[in-house]
């Protein structure tokens, strides 16, 4: 029965979006590239779902992205030539060739500007490795183990005692 209801609820929804958007979908269901995009997202989504089957998270993270990734793509294949049907295409939307130089010429500038940039503030907020993190509490884990669960009060006392810059 519950296979049946997912049927009926995907088929009215194709419908639907049949009637409200004919030009989409007539640009995903009968273009040539439209089957072997359909297939390809298929399986970049059961590839994500078997990676976090097997735990294997990066993978799937990436084939998650791919699926996404390939969903946009349909999306933009699937109205082509329009950017906004049927009034807007993507040639009438472009800049003009001046604007569009421009844009090649300092668009490199800008990387010069801000790939540096971004570099610093990794390394500053992202740390360097072998570098002792003054927040780091992984030294403090070690002396709360030594007492007993629900005893602040001891605990408190020691780390006054035995961990201020004094005592070291």
């Amino acid at each position: 029965m519950r296979t049946i209801s997912r049927r009926t609820f995907l088929g009215v929804t194709l419908a639907a979006a049949t009637l409200s958007a004919p030009l989409i979908a007539r640009g995903l269901t009968a273009s040539v590239w439209a089957l072997p995009l359909h297939v390809v997202t298929g399986l970049a989504a059961l590839g994500a779902l078997g990676a976090l089957w097997v735990r294997r998270y990066r993978v799937a993270r990436m084939a998650a992205a791919a699926q996404v990734s390939l969903i946009l793509w349909g999306w933009a294949l699937g109205q082509y030539p329009y950017l906004v049907p049927p009034t807007m295409t993507i040639a009438e939307a472009a800049a003009p060739t001046l604007t569009l130089t421009v844009v090649l010429w300092v668009l490199p500038g800008g990387a010069l500007v801000l790939f540096p940039s971004l570099a610093y503030l990794f390394r500053i907020f992202k740390g360097q490795p072998g570098r002792k993190d003054p927040l780091d509490t992984s030294s403090a884990a070690l002396w709360v183990t030594d007492f007993p669960p629900g005893n602040a009060r001891q605990m408190c006392t020691h780390r006054r005692r035995h961990h201020t810059p004094a005592a070291r």
